[in-house]
């Protein structure tokens, strides 16, 4: 509870992030997400769609992308993929909307 209330209080101190600096970080840190993801602007969001995101990349990209660009996701439609060969690693497929600030 009292690590949850730390990042409550740590993004309410943090500076606004302007528009053009949020989408700069997502379209910078995409290929952290999955080497073959594509974006695309529209108005106030940015639809992402991924061919083989590991679960793990897709976890970690969305809490920097909801603490580093101020990005929230406001609609996911993602379909579990194949496992890699490993068959230790889930790999995600779809599309993300996030909100931009």
């Amino acid at each position: 509870m009292m690590q949850l209330q730390a990042q409550a209080q740590s993004l309410k101190t943090q500076q606004a992030l302007s528009r053009n600096d949020a989408i700069q970080w997502l379209e910078s840190h995409l290929g952290e997400l999955d080497p073959k993801a594509k974006q695309n602007l529209q108005a106030e969001h940015m639809q992402i769609s991924l061919q083989a995101a590991p679960a793990e990349n897709l976890a970690n990209w969305l809490a920097q992308a909801r603490e580093q660009a101020h990005a929230r996701p406001v609609q996911a439609q993602l379909q579990q993929s194949a496992a890699t060969a490993d068959e230790h690693t889930i790999l995600w497929r779809g599309n993300l909307l996030m909100r931009l600030p």
